[in-house]
């Protein structure tokens, strides 16, 4: 068996900031840019602050170049309603003919993966890269991972894998609920690696042809070097780390903190949030209106993870809440696991994988407020049992997400993986529409 030397990595954004994908991926790229002879990172947009690559790892620019030159509305709409893909969809699923969102969101879909399969074959056919010897890696298993594997037909023995993680992996997550495309995009990858065991059994529930090929692969935070220390003055400290969005459902949480605050008028709240978001102003609204005297709020912003962390380092806090409506697995769970706090979280996604009993309260998906509230109170009101929790967490960090050990785990799955047996090798696409030579 040939094994891989190259790694090829696919980002929305990364190393650019965009798409917010640093925090995960920069632990994990560290430890494949030591285990392949080569690392490019290949993102989709140049949008944002650029965040260093490790020593070593390269950069191609040209695909999100070459992608941003998509044509008008109605010319992407005509490519794609000319490709068999879509056809094919529409035959196995003809009830998307009812529903415009999901025709739009399939066209769309199938007119990327185009744009990507044109553009890895006039990659491969520069000659800097051997198929038969590369890991092409998407981080979200999106269009550009069916792209990739089109690219089969020409190079038979190309490797491809995925991880998942949120919208690209729980259809009812998002709306409509309609991934396109998704038994083609599967049949076409090696081996996906949803990033929690919930993840995982979707997928294999669903598509338990695929069940074999399906590999749970928690990515991971490294180690803080501390332990966050809690109040000592009889204020009770809670804090939140995420977007503020819609779906993170803030509001909830205010909510929640209001009603854990008059139901212990004689303890002062502080509340830190880690974040910001279009809904900001309204959050802040809310809280002038709804918070009762007893609670201190303050929104922080978005704190980069080193400011983030000395935040945690030199703060008292006594509990991390998220109320999330939808997750992959955030990694604000997994740093206030590793920083030891007694946390609070919602039964979505890959929360539960990090939060449980041991460690903390799970809320269900959708609680009220009061439970809200019911939850932050069982933290305050029984420091002892607080205490134990801390511990736990730190545990939970230490056996489910230390980021060294996962992604040396991820890097030694992903050089085993066998060359896959294509079909015939057709005449590779030396297409100067891709741009390569001419942007070079």
């Amino acid at each position: 068996m040939t094994v891989p030397e190259i790694l090829l990595l696919f980002t929305q954004s990364y190393p650019y900031d965009v798409a917010a994908e640093q925090t995960f991926l920069a632990p994990e790229i560290a430890t494949m840019a030591r285990q392949f002879r080569r690392v490019i990172v290949v993102p989709e947009c140049l949008t944002g602050k650029r965040y260093p690559l490790p020593a070593g790892v390269e950069l191609e620019e040209r695909y999100a170049s070459f992608r941003s030159r998509r044509g008008s509305r109605l010319g992407r709409a005509m490519r794609a309603g000319s490709s068999s893909l879509f056809f094919q969809e529409l035959w196995d699923r003809p009830w998307i003919t009812t529903r415009p969102a999901c025709l739009r969101r399939l066209a769309n879909f199938v007119h990327s993966a185009e744009l990507t399969r044109r553009w890895v074959l006039a990659y491969l056919g520069e000659g800097t890269v051997d198929s038969a010897r590369s890991v092409f890696y998407t981080f979200w298993c999106d269009a550009s991972t069916l792209g990739i594997g089109l690219c089969r037909r020409e190079h038979p023995c190309l490797r491809l894998i995925s991880r998942a993680h949120r919208y690209d992996l729980y259809e009812q997550q998002i709306v409509p609920p309609y991934i396109p495309l998704r038994p083609k995009s599967l049949f076409l990858l090696d081996a996906l690696f949803p990033d929690s065991l919930r993840g995982a059994d979707h997928v294999a529930r669903l598509y338990p042809w695929f069940a074999g090929k399906t590999f749970a692969s928690r990515q991971g935070v490294d180690d803080p070097g501390f332990i966050t220390s809690v109040s000592s003055d009889g204020v009770f400290r809670v804090v939140s780390c995420a977007a503020i969005i819609a779906r993170k459902r803030l509001d909830l949480t205010l909510r929640g903190v209001a009603l854990a605050a008059r139901s212990s008028p004689r303890t002062t709240f502080e509340w830190n949030h880690i974040g910001d978001g279009p809904l900001r102003g309204e959050i802040e609204a809310m809280a002038k209106k709804e918070l009762p005297a007893n609670v201190v709020m303050h929104i922080l912003g978005y704190l980069p993870p080193e400011q983030m962390m000395e935040f945690y380092r030199d703060n008292a806090i006594d509990v991390f809440i998220t109320t999330t409506e939808s997750e992959g697995t955030p990694v604000s769970l997994m740093e206030a696991a590793a920083c030891g706090m007694a946390v609070v979280a919602t039964d979505v996604g890959g929360n539960p994988e990090v939060v449980s009993e041991r460690n903390g309260v799970v809320l269900d998906a959708k609680p009220s407020p009061t439970a809200v509230a019911a939850a932050l109170l069982q933290v305050l009101k029984d420091p002892i049992a607080a205490a134990a929790k801390r511990q736990e967490s730190r545990r939970v960090w230490q056996e489910r997400y230390d980021a060294k050990r996962n992604y040396m785990e991820f890097a030694e799955r992903i050089k085993a993986i066998p060359a896959p047996r294509g079909v015939a090798p057709a005449k590779p696409d030396r297409s100067a529409e891709c741009g390569l030579k001419s942007e070079g």
